[in-house]
């Protein structure tokens, strides 16, 4: 079983659960801004990742 992206798809899942979180946190500002960044990063992550394992690549 081949399991591409399970990192990037664990990171995108937290940065979804710090987003959701953050209206209970101290400064909501900086938790949604920190959510957002991780799901930023994790999804530009995923999309490379798919683009460089893509089967039609030379």
């Amino acid at each position: 079983m081949k399991k591409a992206g399970s990192w990037q798809t664990f990171f995108l899942g937290i940065g979804f659960l710090i987003i959701m979180m953050s209206p209970q946190a101290a400064i909501p500002a900086q938790a949604l801004l920190g959510g957002c960044l991780v799901v930023l990063l994790s999804a530009v992550s995923l999309a490379r990742k798919k683009k460089d394992d893509h089967p039609d690549k030379k």
